[in-house]
């Protein structure tokens, strides 16, 4: 490997750290670039099970990061490298398929560091889920499955992050896996493509822990669900911590086996409902808080009585207050908040906003087709697009970020977030930025 390789590649480290979770990172540490080939860059590893993930979850991540730092550089190749031959200075790459079985056990967690009891706000609406969760966290099966249920943004997600957290933090040896269903069925069908099913159930059965977010998604996957099914059975016997979360209560989930649903009632069902006033306002007031932003109370108690669907969309209209109070210098005041808002407040009837729908707005704006709003291409007009459509198919929508991830050309979901968070750091930087974001939501939302 050249200097100039080696620098670069670090650079591109640097990049990827700042992307993926703490959790996740483990996984680019033992990875080392090689060479370029004409426009490929050829990264190495000796361990089987790191190629194997790296590729299956983090490719197209890696080859976003690769060409941003190397010039003319747009795919990754990823290989195994033997030992050294003795005499010999050029590592030896090796077929995975002709390795033996890695163990593969202590998968990452996936844990999102901001997500912890400590910034989770309780209130009327949630106080029964968060007890049950704190249960679980610190005696693992008091409640086995812990079955949380509630509608989009409601801090479903948040409580098993803060499980997750809180476990790994008072039993370090527990191996403790996070899951949205989305990525468990993708788990699934790349070990049925691979012929690696027995590693994949090694892989989910050999933990301590196990949480899986929007359990429903799993509904109609007959394969998934019977494979699920098993992993249960497995995990429950063996008095492994189960943690699910859905859009409803087990018996409303069509399309999965009764003997499936009647197991996720063997537990604790609990729900979060939409947090009332005082809890909005008390979120708001802790978002404020965590940023380090001063807003007066009119404003947040204005927000939290106007925005009062889901957390996400309160926190979402914080955002633009505080990012055109950025901007502008101008002092945040309940008038300026209220033209802030007027083309965002939510309406009685409002419809149902989709993917599509957004990314077409977005490629029309920008004068881009949406095919090149999902391709590779990495040119600075593209990504800022790319990343804007990104943050508001979050915002706007109901779905997860899995979901988001895939219909722009199935990056990984590392990359969603890392868009999401750099248009939310340019709304308060850049006057463009924001008024883009601005003028999109009105034409998104009002036609």
């Amino acid at each position: 490997m050249s200097s100039k390789t080696s620098l670069l590649w670090d650079k591109c480290q640097d990049i990827i750290q700042e992307r993926v979770t703490d959790s996740s990172s483990m996984w680019f540490k033992n990875l080392h670039a090689d060479k370029v080939e004409g426009s490929t860059l050829i990264v190495y590893t000796n361990n089987s099970f790191t190629k194997e993930w790296v590729d299956k979850r983090y490719l197209n991540l890696l080859q976003e990061v690769a060409s941003e730092v190397f010039t003319g550089v747009d795919q990754v190749k990823v290989v195994l490298k033997d030992r050294r031959r003795k005499g010999s200075r050029d590592p030896v790459y090796l077929d995975v398929n002709i390795l033996a079985e890695e163990d593969g056990s202590d998968a990452s967690s996936d844990l999102n560091p901001r997500f912890t009891f400590d910034t989770f706000v309780i209130g009327a609406s949630n106080r029964f889920a968060h007890a049950a969760a704190l249960s679980v966290s610190e005696n693992p099966t008091s409640y086995n499955p812990l079955y949380i249920y509630g509608g989009v943004g409601l801090g479903k997600t948040h409580l098993l992050h803060s499980i997750g957290h809180y476990t790994k933090k008072l039993y370090p040896n527990f191996k403790v896996i996070y899951r949205s269903s989305e990525q468990f069925l993708n788990d699934f069908i790349n070990s049925l493509t691979s012929n690696r099913v027995p590693v994949f159930q090694k892989r989910y059965r050999s933990i301590d822990m196990l949480l899986i977010d929007d359990i429903q998604f799993l509904a109609n996957k007959e394969r998934t669900v019977e494979e699920f099914f098993h992993t249960f059975n497995d995990l429950h016997n063996n008095n492994k911590q189960i943690i699910l979360s859905s859009d409803c209560p087990p018996k409303e989930i069509g399309g999965i086996q009764e003997r499936l649903v009647s197991r996720f009632e063997w537990g604790l069902i609990t729900d979060v409902q939409p947090p009332e006033l005082e809890t909005r306002i008390a979120i708001l007031k802790k978002k404020c808080a965590l940023d380090k932003k001063d807003v007066p109370d009119e404003v947040i108690d204005y927000i939290a009585s106007r925005f009062d669907s889901n957390i996400r969309e309160l926190e979402g209209a914080l955002i633009r207050v505080v990012a055109y109070s950025s901007l502008t210098k101008e002092t945040i005041t309940l008038e300026m908040a209220k033209v802030v808002l007027r083309d965002i407040l939510p309406e009685e009837e409002s419809k149902d906003i989709t993917i599509d729908h957004i990314m077409k707005v977005t490629a029309d704006y920008f004068s881009l087709s949406t095919k090149q709003l999902t391709s590779p291409n990495r040119s600075r007009q593209l990504v800022t697009a790319r990343q804007i459509c990104m943050y508001l198919c979050r915002e706007l929508t109901n779905q997860s970020l899995p979901t988001i991830s895939n219909a722009f050309g199935g990056r990984h979901h590392s990359t969603t977030i890392h868009s999401v968070e750099k248009i939310k750091t340019l709304m308060e930087e850049k006057r463009e930025i924001y008024n883009a974001v601005q003028k999109l939501t009105n034409k998104i939302k009002h036609g």
